[in-house]
Parts: structure tokens; C-alpha cells; sequence
């Protein structure tokens, strides 16, 4: 059996091992796009890196692709070896530069959303399963998840018949991208410029006689601040 090394459009450090199935074994090469599983329930379509024979075992189960999206590659060897630059000069990861090379519509994952186009054309021949996906997709208000039109539709492997209708002009991808950069923040305090004054910061002192733990801690500002005060 061959297997193969893929890069997910993840920010991830590593390829990953798959199997390539004997029946797909002559058409997968290096460049050309795999559906792939990853984790539980998510699909993801990756790019074949290289082919090898695994030479040890593994204390993990090798999952076998899904299926091969492309006759061609679509990634020749001197791009793939630009992207490593690239990775090597960002120090990023290839995954990074995978999501970040590639358009949306060649980047289809188990979380992308489709619909139909308003205006598609209708004369353009669709085969039984690009017909199913229509029928769906046609009885949705918005657009819907490759998961959800997996199950609905009944076909385990959604992604070849949505490469062919995308092509074709019938449907849209969007991704929904959400902003995952969270800004740290710090809290500083100060003084109230207008207490800052002696007068001021004697009647301050004067009403925090009775309140140790205010008087205490506003002392500890002036300390910490090393502001001198006459």
C-alpha cells in the first residue's frame, strides 16, 4: 500500500500520513488535492506533499483518504518548494502558507458554506449526485455546511460533485472567518490630577485618618510611583 504526506491549510508544524487505497493508487501524486478525515467528523482537502513506503509501524491507525480531487496536479514541484521557502523565511508552518496561498473555492473543508447562484445555468448537464446536491441546496433559504449537506443529501463524500458544480458555475463557497486575535490588555491606575496639589493631598491624608487600609494603599502608590511630594 502507498502512503502519502499531506499538508492541511492548518497552522500546524507537521504533514500527516495517509493511505492511499489500491483502487486510487495510480492516480495520487504529489500536487494534487486528497479528501482527507481529520479528527472526529471534519474533512479537510489537503495538498500530497511526497509519496513514500512506511517503513515502521505507528501506534496510531493510518486513515485512508477520501478520494483525490484532481486529475492534475495543481501545486508543481517548484511551487511546492517556494512555499517551504516561504515557511522557512516567515518561520511559519506550510499549513499557514497552504491557507494563505490557495483560494477559497480549492480550499473546501467540512466547515465551508455553499449555495446555489441565482442564476445559474440550467442547460448545463449534472450528473445523478450533482443533482442531489442541487435539490438540497435548492430547498435551503441560506447557505449550509458540507457536514450538514453530507447528511442531508446521503452522499458520504460531498466533495468531488461540488468541485464539478463550482467549475461549472451552478454553486458559491464562502467561509466564515472568525477574528481569533485577542489583545492583551492592562489595567493601570493613577492619581486624579485634581488632588495632586499639596492642599490637596493633605486633606486627603487628613480624611483617610480613620480608613488604614486607603491610607495605607495610597502610600503605597506614591511609593511605587516614585513621585516626591514636598
Amino acid at each position: 500500500m502507498k502512503y502519502i504526506e499531506v499538508i492541511l491549510p492548518l497552522p500546524l508544524p507537521n504533514t500527516f500520513t495517509y493511505a492511499v487505497p489500491e483502487a486510487e493508487e495510480n492516480s495520487v501524486q504529489p500536487g494534487v488535492r486528497v479528501v482527507v478525515p481529520f479528527g472526529k467528523k471534519k474533512l479537510y482537502s489537503g495538498i500530497v506533499y511526497y509519496l513514500h513506503i512506511l517503513r515502521h509501524e505507528t501506534t496510531y491507525q493510518i486513515k485512508e483518504i477520501v478520494g483525490i480531487l484532481d486529475e492534475k496536479p495543481i501545486l508543481r514541484r517548484p511551487q511546492i518548494k517556494f512555499w517551504e521557502w516561504i515557511a522557512s523565511y516567515y518561520q511559519s508552518h506550510l499549513g499557514e502558507v497552504y491557507q494563505s496561498a490557495l483560494p477559497a473555492g480549492l480550499k473546501l473543508e467540512s466547515e465551508t458554506l455553499v449555495q446555489v447562484k441565482p442564476d445559474f445555468d440550467t442547460n448545463v448537464h449534472f450528473s445523478e449526485r450533482e443533482k442531489k446536491i442541487l435539490d438540497v441546496l435548492l430547498n435551503q433559504k441560506k447557505p449550509i455546511s458540507l457536514s450538514a449537506l453530507a447528511k442531508t443529501s446521503g452522499i458520504s463524500n460531498v466533495l468531488p460533485p461540488l468541485k464539478s458544480l463550482f467549475e461549472k458555475g451552478t454553486i458559491e463557497i464562502n467561509e466564515q472567518l472568525t477574528e481569533k486575535f485577542h489583545p492583551k490588555t492592562e489595567t493601570y491606575i493613577r492619581l486624579n490630577p485634581a488632588i495632586q496639589e499639596n492642599e490637596k493631598f493633605h486633606e486627603i491624608f487628613d480624611q483617610l485618618k480613620s480608613a488604614k487600609k486607603q491610607l495605607n494603599l495610597l502610600m503605597s502608590y506614591i511609593e511605587l510611583s516614585k513621585c516626591l511630594y514636598s
